[in-house]
């Protein structure tokens, strides 16, 4: 029994340290005796690139003077990557389509860009195409999205990237005369760069896209954030709220919900941007402005759901359940009401913004406190802002403002 003990300790000392010094030793022996030269790269020609790498600089910094100083070799220069923003102005464009956005009012309408700063349209279905691109687009500047006017066959928005000509300036299109002229729209959005009151520069716009029921109301996607625009892209302003820092590179609106697709980041939806449709009448507004709430749905409550999730298992947050209610004050108030009249006038709901909270006595509950999500009370505000109530019939009443 010792002799076998022996002889696995013997082996286990020599797989753990005999073979990995025995390999050690191999690549050593290797390296001093097979000779070095130097790699002779040719002169790169108009528009080819060059680059090359040293794996082990990369990897470990320092290793490759180490190594070749042991060995008494001389290391060659590092050789220079050559400058060729020039050749970026003159080299052939060779892209491929990157886009396409058919138009919603005709079916033989059709917008076309490229990876290379290309835009097309054709009208009769694909059997003719023209050039209409933008005058200011260069070569690599790459047609990220195209979207084609629900409103007007005419009108069309572009996003275009340009990070491969080191450009990280915001850069937006829009046409209402079929391509013949097109405007940059860029007012709000900023070069890549710090943090500037909690909203940074944005870099690139991957996506842009017209709502679909509201003339005017465009969504943008950029390498950090959502942005929304209620004049046509004249002016934009920031829609991330709890959303993180993400590169947006698609978006959706589907009926009243805005789908934001990131770049390794998730899926995030927007409950209800239908308030956004009535935005530019609710600035406008002198008094208090309420919204056009949503269709909301009552059926029964199920007696019988499934258990509720833990609170450490992940999960998306559902909007809230029963009717939305959303308003404009704007001037300041101190205090909030909202009545629900039925078809006579007879109120059937009331709600106050210093209502006290619903008391909860946990003797009486099914199941644990600690499913149960907090809910902060509603507080007073004392200047212009909008506010959201959800009226429940399982719940007396949720407020806030924002």
């Amino acid at each position: 029994m010792s002799q076998f003990y022996g002889e696995w300790a013997l082996t286990l000392a020599l797989d753990v340290i005999g073979y990995p010094a025995l390999l050690l030793a191999a690549l050593a022996l290797v390296w001093l005796v097979l000779p070095v030269r130097p790699v002779r790269v040719p002169a790169p020609r108009p528009g080819r690139f060059k680059h090359v790498v040293s794996l082990a600089g990369v990897l470990v910094p320092g290793l490759w003077d180490l190594l070749v100083g042991r060995a008494g070799r001389g290391c060659p220069a590092p050789l220079a990557v050559p400058d060729v923003r020039g050749d970026l102005e003159t080299m052939p464009r060779r892209g491929v389509i990157y886009a396409v956005a058919p138009s919603p009012l005709d079916v033989d309408t059709i917008w076309a860009g490229t990876d290379d700063g290309l835009v097309h349209v054709t009208r009769d279905g694909g059997k003719n195409w023209k050039n209409v691109t933008p005058p200011p687009l260069r070569a690599w500047d790459k047609v990220s999205q195209l979207d084609a006017g629900h409103f007007d066959v005419k009108t069309a928005y572009a996003a275009i990237n340009a990070i491969r000509r080191d450009d990280m300036r915001p850069h937006v299109y829009r046409t209402h005369d079929g391509g013949a002229t097109w405007a940059r729209i860029v007012n709000g959005l900023h070069e890549m760069g710090p943090l500037r009151q909690g909203f940074g520069g944005q870099g690139p716009v991957n996506v842009v896209r017209e709502d679909p029921k509201k003339p005017g109301l465009l969504f943008a996607g950029t390498e950090r954030h959502v942005y929304f625009s209620i004049d046509d892209g004249d002016h934009w302003q920031p829609l991330r709220m709890n959303m993180p820092a993400s590169s947006v590179r698609d978006l959706v609106i589907h009926d009243d919900d805005l789908v934001v697709g990131t770049h390794g980041r998730s899926i995030w939806i927007l409950d209800d941007v239908a308030p956004l449709r009535e935005l530019a009448d609710a600035a406008a507004a002198s008094r208090a402005f309420f919204f056009s709430p949503a269709v909301a749905t009552r059926v029964r409550y199920n007696m019988f759901s499934d258990t509720p999730l833990p609170p450490e298992e992940p999960a998306g947050q559902n909007p809230p359940d029963g009717a939305i209610l959303d308003y404009y004050l704007p001037r300041g108030a101190t205090r909030v009401t909202l009545q629900v009249t039925d078809g006579r006038g007879s109120v059937i709901r009331k709600f106050a913004s210093d209502d006290p909270p619903e008391r909860v006595d946990p003797n009486t509950l099914p199941y644990p406190t600690y499913w149960i999500r907090r809910r902060s009370r509603p507080r007073r505000d004392t200047t212009a802002s909008f506010g959201t109530f959800a009226t429940s019939p399982h719940e007396e009443h949720r407020g806030r403002t924002r």
